[in-house]
């Protein structure tokens, strides 16, 4: 039977990524079809996400990792002898990094003696970030503009994009003094779907290869690039050829478009590289 809550999945999202967890996703890993029961199996399952390969850990030293953790979880940097520790847990192959943030979670609540002021301002960060992270997961349930604007700007490659980052910002407002209100998550939601949107209908360039060697550059929107071939390109049978050896375009992100117009006798055999 699953013992697995909303609330152990939002905690688990804004430990490794920083942001609430959209509805889909809560959705998804609450349901038997997911085949995970608990927040631990979760954690575990948090390798898989290629946003975890790239927010979590990219380039960073496991150092860095761990001290993140502490960053998204409470707000803070991680103490010396915590980051050592964990550090050594990982390094060692006693820990995953994913094991980290389910004990820390677990440790807020669970206060030694000696830590019982920092694990009570911990746990009241936390709290506080969970609380603005269901509702603004809540939020969005009824709200078709903000499921479709909170997405990845792109999956392959992994770009967590605007509306990911406005939703990490909005809950790094939430600490152990400040508890978002409705209004505030309201207002972060309208910021997310502004943000989301930019993003998504980014200005398209339009390019054009002439007679002389070109070396084009699109943009973030849906590019289109167009060209002439003219014949063989022989003397006298190849006027207003504007495609040629040497000629590229590098349409950066977007679905971009390239069109070669035809005309006369070719007389041979073109070919597209790098496609």
């Amino acid at each position: 039977m699953s013992t697995l809550t909303s609330t152990q999945l939002q905690q688990q999202y804004i430990a490794y990524f920083g942001r609430p967890g959209d509805p889909a996703g809560i959705s998804y890993w609450l349901s038997s079809t997911s085949g995970i029961s608990s927040a631990r199996e979760f954690a575990d399952k948090i390798y898989a996400q290629d946003e975890y390969k790239k927010s979590t850990v990219g380039d960073k030293s496991v150092e860095e990792q761990v001290n993140s953790i502490y960053v998204n979880l409470f707000g803070r940097q991680a103490d010396a002898a915590g980051l050592l520790y964990w550090t050594a847990e990982i390094e060692s192959g006693n820990l995953q990094l994913s094991n980290v943030a389910y004990d820390l979670i677990w440790a807020a609540s669970n206060p030694t003696a000696g830590n019982s002021a920092q694990a009570t301002l911990d746990a009241t960060a936390l709290s506080n970030k969970v609380a603005a992270a269901e509702s603004f997961t809540n939020n969005l349930k009824t709200d078709i503009d903000g499921i479709l604007a909170y997405q990845a700007e792109s999956t392959s490659p992994w770009v967590s994009g605007s509306a990911f980052a406005s939703a990490v910002s909005f809950i790094e407002t939430a600490t152990a003094t400040n508890a978002p209100v409705t209004a505030d998550v309201t207002a972060a939601v309208t910021s997310m779907i502004s943000a989301g949107t930019s993003t998504s209908t980014a200005a398209s360039t339009t390019l054009k290869l002439t007679s002389t060697t070109d070396a084009l550059v699109g943009g973030a929107g849906n590019d289109t690039a167009s060209a002439v071939l003219q014949g063989d390109g022989t003397s006298g049978n190849g006027t207003g050829t504007t495609v040629a050896p040497g000629d590229s375009i590098d349409g950066k992100t977007g679905t971009d478009t390239f069109t070669i117009s035809v005309a006369g006798n070719a007389n041979g055999l073109y070919t597209l590289s790098a496609v």
